[in-house]
C-alpha cells in the first residue's frame, strides 16, 4: 500500500495531465461544436473537485489545514472557466482567483487562532493584492498604489497583534506595522504632491505622522511592559478511556480475593549481644562477729589485681 505523500503527488500529476489534454484538444477544435456544454462540465468538474477537498477537511481530517488550499483554488478554477467562457476581462478573473486563496487562509486562521495565527498574513497579502489590481484598472496612479499597498500590509500585522488570543506572540507584529505604516505615508505624501502642486507646503509635514506613530508605539511598549501576563490554565488531564471488548467476546469481572488469616504468628527476631561471663568469687572464710579478722589472710583470699601477675601455685 502506497503512502499518503507519494499517492497526493501521483494523484496531482495525473489531474494535470487530463487537464493539459483538453485544454490542448480545445485549442484545436475538437470541442468546437459543443463549445457551451464542455466550458460547463469542466467549470462543474473542477468545482466539485473543491468541494471534494473542503468536505473533507470539515468532516474527515479537521487538523489537515493544507485541504482548504487546493478546495478553494479548485473551485477558483473552475469560476475561472466559467467567467472566460463568458468572455469576461482578465481583471476579474485574478480578483476571483485571489479572493478565493485569500478565504482558503482565512478559514485556516479562524478554525484554530492560536495555532494557526500565520494565516493571516496570507490573507492580507491577497487582499491588498486584489486592491491593488482593482486600483490598477480603474487608473490609479502607482504613487498612490504603493501607499495601498503597504498600508494594506501595515493593517494586516496590526490585526496579528490585536486578534491573537492572549497576544501569545508576542509584540513583534507592531515592528513590521510602524515600518509599513511609515512607508504607505512615504507614498501617499508623494502622489499627493504630484497631483496637487499647491499642498506642497502641508504635504511637507508629513513626518509629524511618523514622530506621532513613533511616540505611540513607545506608550503601547511601556504600558504593556508593566502589566504582568494572566495565568493561563493547564488543561484538565483526561479521564484513560476503557477499551470496548471485541465483538462476540465475553467479559467476567473478577472479584478480588479476601484476605487469608495467618495460621502461625511468629514472635519477632531481635539481636541481642550476649554478656561477659562473670568470674566467681573465691569463697570468703567465715569470721563470727566477736572474733576479730586476720588482715594476712584476707589479703590472700583476694581476687589479683589486672596490674599484677597472679601468684604461680608452689608445687
Amino acid at each position: 500500500m502506497q503512502s499518503k505523500s507519494v499517492r497526493n503527488p501521483i494523484l496531482a500529476g495525473i489531474l494535470l495531465v487530463v487537464v493539459g489534454l483538453l485544454f490542448l484538444l480545445w485549442n484545436f477544435g475538437v470541442f468546437s461544436a459543443n463549445a457551451q456544454t464542455m466550458a460547463l462540465v469542466a467549470a462543474g468538474l473542477f468545482a466539485v473537485a473543491g468541494l471534494g477537498y473542503l468536505v473533507a477537511y470539515m468532516v474527515f481530517r479537521r487538523q489537515s489545514w493544507w485541504l482548504v488550499i487546493p478546495g478553494f483554488t479548485l473551485l477558483a478554477v473552475g469560476g475561472l472557466v466559467y467567467l472566460y467562457w463568458r468572455q469576461v476581462p482578465f481583471v476579474w478573473m485574478g480578483v476571483v482567483l485571489f479572493v478565493a486563496l485569500a478565504l482558503a487562509f482565512a478559514v485556516i486562521y479562524f478554525t484554530n487562532r492560536r495555532e494557526r495565527w500565520w494565516g493571516l498574513i496570507p490573507f492580507g497579502a491577497l487582499l491588498v493584492l486584489v486592491a491593488m489590481v482593482v486600483l490598477n484598472d480603474a487608473g490609479v496612479t502607482p504613487p498612490f498604489l504603493g501607499a495601498v499597498m503597504f498600508g494594506g500590509l501595515s493593517l494586516t500585522f496590526a490585526l496579528i497583534y490585536l486578534l491573537t488570543p492572549e497576544r501569545s506572540t508576542g509584540h513583534w507584529p507592531l515592528v513590521p506595522t510602524a515600518v509599513l505604516a511609515a512607508m504607505a505615508l512615504v507614498s501617499l505624501a508623494s502622489g499627493l504632491r504630484q497631483r496637487y502642486p499647491t499642498m506642497e507646503a502641508l504635504v511637507n509635514l508629513w513626518p509629524l505622522l511618523v514622530i506621532g506613530l513613533g511616540v505611540a508605539l513607545f506608550v503601547v511598549a511601556i504600558t504593556r511592559s508593566g502589566k504582568e501576563p494572566a495565568p493561563v490554565a493547564l488543561p484538565a488531564e483526561p479521564a484513560p478511556a476503557e477499551v470496548a471488548p471485541a465483538p462476540g467476546a465475553e467479559v467476567h469481572a473478577m472479584a478480588e480475593p479476601a484476605p487469608q488469616p495467618a495460621r502461625f504468628a511468629r514472635a519477632p527476631i531481635t539481636l541481642v549481644e550476649p554478656a561477659a561471663p562473670v568470674a566467681p568469687k573465691p569463697p570468703q572464710p567465715e569470721t563470727s562477729a566477736d572474733e576479730p579478722a586476720d588482715i594476712y589472710q584476707l589479703l590472700e583470699s583476694a581476687p589479683p589485681s589486672g596490674d599484677e601477675p597472679a601468684p604461680k601455685e608452689q608445687t
